[in-house]
């Protein structure tokens, strides 16, 4: 064994190590800073050509048998695959391409003894190594795949040869079952690149299934999965005839049924799964076959811990909801079985405490989806329930905190219709986890939707018990006031605020006032980010909403942290961030806010709110601007598809170094433009402007479509025109022709909007 290693293998290792790093850094000058401009030059002009000369020394002496240490061939290998996209090195690597494709790369393709004996000894073990992220990232084997993908899509003139190389070891010799392995491995990895390309794509389906299906009833184990692999690999393919997908679908359900051999069992599920993923015509094929699929591939989770089998759960759980429904309650016992074997292998070793933890999540998500397609089912979501609820105990019991986020999750999935008297018991753990002075604050924003769904799904049950909404409040005052929490996280805890509000209008006297107070303490302290002073601004309009009189009273009679007027400063902050509400529902509750300052009568406005009266106006047309660019643009929008079409792929240029260097000079006017248009994507009416997705989901009585701000405002300008001329005076006082203009553009709108509503539901009565 010593002979076959000679000493040195560690500095060649180190050299070829940066070596790689170095070509991978200034390898194309034109991507480099410019001061490296000139070494990136020197390096492609001089250097890295000897550099390759001496990588193929070394892959020589693999060739002629001598031993290579893995590291170096995978380093080697990764070199000469940078090498390929320079013209001068592709000059050099051209004249030796058969024999780097025939005797280095389909070698290393081949499966090895070490494989049998792997696959024979512990079949889970080579399953998982398969996934390994590490062991793929030193791998010779993977290193020769992602090669001999950069030959075929740089290089497409070789195609025909590999093709050509290709079909002559797929033979039915015994003697040669390993090139016929490698043989179908070098097709598979070649085949994104046929798949894109018209020569070749044409003639995939019919390699499939003169080479590729029949392969699957092999009686060498590792052919068989190779063939299921390779059927995996064009899973984007475009069948002409589908009795040949329905074909290599069923060839794969078998061996997933019926295969002796686990890691083929585990491949087939894997491949069951990308073909419904892209093709649907599979849909209605594995439709029948749904339920057994699942069952195994639950078996099969059980057996290996493998994380990539939940996700063909997930996907047979979203693709056949009404499939799934019939044995809904079995498969949640399944999976809650499976958990707590996870649970427990978790506890009896440490070894694969990773694998087991994203497994774990991954079943946990599973079963948030089976509950999430029977939601509209009530009786059988009851059914659900308990069993969920056990598993959530069982997270609580053994304090599994890596399982915390997907416990939030399923919580939000059984509240996210109706709420039983049962699971009332989850808002108490919530509360509960968040009070943890080490680490409860971090599960807040993974909490905040069950929060929600809890205020506003069964509001008299909330109500009911008022500890119920003190906690809430409490929790939120908790969250506002510790800022390891997160600005996102204080965000979130705002928004609760603000929904409480207006989902209970009239029925929490008590508490605004307190909510009020909590709000200008966080807002009068040092928020940095806009969102959150937005807000926490919109928090107080909502309060204003709820009911003008009681918080006014407030706001003029309360002072300011630095003892000014509360009202003033309020109202001053309000009118500087009226450019930071982006999404509809800032906009329109900020608009509703301003017409009740505008009509209020004059018993109420203070001599602050006369003063600032002239700028209220100007606001609420910055606002209404928004609102219709929002409003039009819905009614216009059309959904773009958005398609990775490689048809196009880069070809390297053998000509001349120039033409090379054209090439690099487009692509990157081609990024900055790709920079420029993402710039310009950031408009407030394309996304509703929220930075974060969950308040997108917190939806308010304000958010129905049945409050129209366009009417009330236009009714207000008409009833303080009509009744009080000296306030409009002063609202309208210096008013630029430009606003003029938009007020009656607003009002126009107004009236069609009025109009359309009327179009579209012809039993309301025009007014």
């Amino acid at each position: 064994m010593n002979a076959r290693r000679p000493s040195g293998g560690r500095p060649k290792k180190w050299c070829l190590h940066i070596f790689a790093k170095v070509f991978d850094r200034y390898g194309n000058p034109k991507d480099t800073k410019k001061e490296y401009h000139a070494f990136a030059n020197f390096f492609v002009g001089n250097l890295a050509k000897q550099i390759l000369l001496s990588v193929f020394t070394l892959l020589s002496s693999f060739i002629h048998g001598k031993y290579v240490s893995p590291r170096c061939l995978q380093q080697s290998l990764t070199y000469v695959r940078q090498a390929l996209k320079v013209p001068s090195c592709w000059k050099l690597i051209k004249p030796h391409a058969t024999d780097l494709l025939a005797r280095v790369i389909f070698p290393l393709m081949c499966y090895k003894e070490e494989d049998i004996e792997l696959w024979q000894e512990d079949p889970i073990e080579w399953i998982l190594c398969r996934t390994d992220v590490h062991a793929e990232y030193l791998s010779p084997e993977a290193a020769a795949q992602y090669l001999l993908h950069t030959l075929c899509k740089k290089h497409p003139k070789l195609i025909p040869d590999i093709l050509t190389f290709i079909m002559a070891n797929l033979t039915d010799d015994p003697a040669r079952i390993r090139d016929k392995d490698g043989a179908l491995h070098f097709l598979g990895i070649a085949g994104r690149t046929l798949m894109r390309r018209k020569p070749y794509k044409e003639g995939i389906e019919s390699i499939l299934v003169k080479h590729g299906f029949p392969e699957m009833s092999n009686p060498h184990p590792f052919i068989r999965y190779r063939a299921v692999w390779l059927f995996r690999q064009f899973a984007y393919l475009e069948y002409k005839n589908k009795d040949n997908l329905h074909m290599g679908l069923e060839s794969a359900r078998r061996l997933l049924m019926d295969d002796t051999q686990l890691p083929v069992r585990v491949e087939s599920a894997l491949a069951l799964n990308e073909i419904l993923d892209n093709q649907k015509a599979a849909e209605d094929f594995l439709r029948p076959h749904a339920i057994n699929i699942l069952r195994v591939t639950l078996d099969l989770v059980r057996l290996t811990n493998y994380e990539e089998l939940s996700e063909v759960l997930q996907t047979f759980v979203v693709e056949f909801p009404d499939e799934v429904s019939t044995c809904a309650t079995d498969l949640a016992g399944h999976l809650l079985q499976t958990f707590q074997n996870i649970v427990q292998k978790s506890k009896d070793s440490q070894d694969d405490e990773r694998s087991n933890s994203l497994t774990g999540m991954s079943v946990l998500q599973t079963l948030e989806l089976l509950n999430d397609c029977t939601t509209e089912k009530p009786q059988l979501n009851a059914q659900l329930a308990p069993i969920i609820i056990q598993v959530i105990q069982i997270i609580l019991q053994h304090d599994l905190a890596e399982f915390y986020e997907e416990m939030f999750g399923l919580l939000t999935s059984l509240t996210s219709k109706r709420i039983t008297p049962s699971l009332w018991e989850g808002f108490n753990i919530c509360g509960q986890i968040l009070a943890n002075p080490d680490c409860g604050i971090d599960y807040f924003s993974d909490m905040v939707v069950c929060l929600y769904n809890y205020a506003t799904r069964d509001r008299e049950g909330f109500l009911s018990d008022p500890a119920r909404l003190e906690k809430m409040c409490t929790m939120c005052e908790h969250v506002l006031g510790n800022d390891e929490a997160g600005e996102e996280a204080q965000c979130h805890a705002a928004k609760l605020l603000e929904v409480l509000v207006l989902t209970y209008k009239g029925l929490i006297n008590q508490y605004v006032p307190a909510i009020m107070q909590v709000v200008f303490s966080k807002l009068f302290s040092n928020v940095v980010l806009s969102e959150l002073k937005t807000q926490l601004i919109l928090v107080i309009v909502a309060a204003l909403y709820y009911d003008p009189t009681s918080t006014l009273a407030v706001l003029q009679t309360a002072k300011a942290p630095d003892g000014g007027d509360l009202i003033e400063k309020f109202v001053k902050m309000w009118l500087d961030e009226v450019d930071c509400m982006f999404g509809l529902h800032d906009k329109k509750l900020a608009v509703l806010g301003l017409t009740i300052f505008m009509q209020l009568p004059p018993a109420l406005r203070s001599p602050v709110v006369q003063a600032l009266g002239p700028k209220l106006l100007p606001a609420a047309l910055l606002l209404f601007q928004g609102l219709k660019r929002i409003y039009t643009h819905r009614d216009d929008e059309s959904e773009e598809e958005w398609t990775d079409d490689e048809g196009d792929e880069e070809v390297v240029n053998t000509d001349d170094e120039d033409s090379h260097k054209k090439e690099m000079d487009d692509g990157a006017l081609e990024g900055a433009a790709e920079e420029e248009e993402e710039d310009a994507d950031d408009e407030d009416w394309g996304s509703d402007g929220y930075q974060s997705e969950t308040l997108k989901h917190l939806t308010t009585p304000v958010d129905d479509e049945i409050i129209d701000e366009f009417a009330i405002f236009k009714q207000t300008i008409m009833n303080v025109q009509q009744h009080d001329l000296e306030w409009w005076n002063v609202l309208a006082h210096d008013m630029s022709e430009t606003n003029k203009n938009l007020l009656g553009e607003m009002i126009k709108f107004a009236d069609e909007r009025h109009l359309n509503k009327a179009i579209d539901q012809p039993h309301v009565k025009q007014q």
